[in-house]
């Protein structure tokens, strides 16, 4: 079997898993799309988000169309580079080649910024910037800007404060009693929109109140960072090499047509003096 079989044969076999791949992403697209209820039932979410003011709805439809978009861009890049892969054809080469490059680039930088956030001495010291940042510029009066993501934070995993509850003693008014916490460290306030009597309700006596922190919750995404850069890395590397073998049958394609070019050629020229003999009769 020679190379130029060879790299068919792989450039061809990645395509086909690009493009199962693809029409995976479109098939979870659309079972996304009719099936938003049951996914806001299932995630337990409020059918309002007041931190982005959407429909938690809508939210998920602009998500699903915006994977089906992805899944058809997949499927067709992988059919035009199967294509050119079997029948050689170097429009459809160039194509993929060049879509495929485009998309190493981007995987390759993503994997590249996922790895540095889950290894940099930035991400390790993430815990005591989020104390310094987030918890200092927390409001306990009113709602601002700077409290949703902690609030989301400590609603949705069931958390308070980022090493222990207690990071928040350093951060709580003198107007505030000494054993209130953020509503959000209790799970009676489901709505980031809390009512001013409320707002002071949460302390560690509450048989709801969140004990654990939010430590490991960052550790988690530190760690899913990390996965997800090895991922995307590994996935470049593999579309770097198929890239190397499309040019590889791009290139001998070029070759076959030249020659076949010089052997028509020295062929006409052979055929030039029959010609002009058939012509003089």
């Amino acid at each position: 079997m020679s190379c130029i079989v060879l790299s068919k044969w792989i450039v061809g076999l990645f395509n086909f898993a690009l493009a199962v791949v693809g029409a995976l992403i479109i098939y979870a697209g659309t079972t996304t799309m009719n099936n938003v209820p049951e996914w806001v039932s299932r995630l337990n979410l409020t059918s309002f988000d007041h931190n982005t003011g959407i429909e938690t709805g809508k939210a998920i439809n602009y998500i699903a169309i915006a994977v089906i978009v992805i899944g058809v861009f997949i499927l067709v890049t992988a059919l035009i580079g199967v294509f050119g892969a079997v029948f050689r054809n170097c429009c459809a080469l160039v194509i993929f080649v060049i879509v495929l490059a485009v998309l190493t680039v981007i995987l390759g930088a993503a994997g590249g910024v996922s790895m540095f956030i889950a290894v940099s001495n930035e991400s390790k010291e993430y815990e005591n910037k989020f104390i310094s940042d987030s918890l200092r510029g927390y409001s306990w009066s009113e709602d601002k800007d700077a409290n949703k993501m902690i609030d989301h934070t400590q609603f949705a995993r069931k958390c308070c404060g980022i090493r222990n509850y207690t990071d928040w003693n350093g951060f709580r008014p003198e107007s505030v009693d000494s054993t209130v916490y953020p509503f959000s460290c209790c799970g009676n306030n489901t709505d980031s929109k809390i009512a001013d009597e409320d707002r002071y309700s949460c302390k560690v006596t509450n048989e709801d109140f969140f004990r654990d922190a939010c430590l490991h919750e960052i550790k988690i995404f530190l760690n899913l960072a990390l996965k997800i850069g090895i991922t995307l890395l590994s996935i470049t590397a593999v579309q770097a090499l198929v890239i190397v073998l499309s040019y590889c049958i791009l290139c001998s394609k070029n070759d076959d047509d030249k020659q076949y070019d010089a052997e028509w050629y020295a062929m006409h020229a052979r055929d030039k003096p029959f010609i002009r003999n058939s012509e003089a009769y």
